[in-house]
């Protein structure tokens, strides 16, 4: 099983989703973390039918780290509010090409899905489409030199979660994720990151317990593969 499973009890499974892995695919043939999760538990000998498992949140398939999945309905709903009202907080790293011009900033933009499974960003709400709200936040952590090439690592925070909006918004800044050759990263700044991944990591959860309403919350540094010099 590639998804490594870092907490569990009778409602919750809290994961870290390597890169290269979908949380849950509509291709049957291919594997994801639901259905691992499942094929886990079945293994187990509780579950005669196939387990339940609510997926409250994604990463893109490129992406890793830390989700947290509701094994009752009970569970999913109140995690799901709690992912609603900004209860449940996610954190992340971002490495991207080339230098940062701000140290910290809030980027607002507004952005849609294409037919191509790409998202655009608008400056104004009311282009033709559905151009939607993002806003995301994010801090200067350091800049790497990696194999004569700079890269800059960013703590993100989003505030709104749209379809790829970290990738698009840093990429549209001028600073796009490395590996992110869908988001016009140069093709060598896949070596940084492995071939199925792009610099983007989930590394923070925090959320109350669905049930004891204890605080939780788990943390994950990435692994930049690029050799630094």
């Amino acid at each position: 099983m590639r998804t490594e499973i870092l907490f569990e009890d009778d409602n919750i499974i809290v994961i870290y989703k390597p890169p290269g892995i979908a949380t849950q695919s509509k291709k049957t043939w291919e594997k994801d973390v639901v259905s691992e999760l499942k094929n886990y538990l079945m293994g187990k000998g509780k579950n005669k039918t196939s387990p339940y498992i609510s997926v409250i949140h994604r990463l893109d398939q490129p992406v890793g780290g830390l989700l947290v999945f509701a094994k009752d309905k009970e569970s999913a709903a109140h995690l799901t509010k709690d992912l609603g009202t900004g209860s449940l907080n996610k954190d992340y790293i971002a490495l991207v090409c080339g230098k940062v011009k701000d140290k910290e900033k809030t980027l607002t933009d507004f952005i849609a899905k294409g037919k191509d499974n790409k998202a655009y960003i608008s400056a104004k709400e009311n282009e033709p489409g559905d151009f939607k709200k993002a806003v995301l936040d994010y801090r200067v952590m350091e800049e790497i030199n990696i194999k004569g090439n700079i890269y800059t690592k960013l703590k993100v925070h989003i505030e709104t979660g749209r379809f790829h909006q970290i990738r698009c918004q840093l990429a549209n800044m001028g600073n796009p994720v490395a590996g992110d050759i869908k988001y016009g990263a140069p093709v060598e700044s896949k070596e940084c990151v492995g071939l199925s991944s792009v610099g983007l990591w989930a590394v923070s959860l925090t959320f109350k317990h669905p049930k004891t309403y204890k605080n939780m919350s788990f943390h994950r540094e990435p692994d930049i593969k690029g050799q630094k010099e």
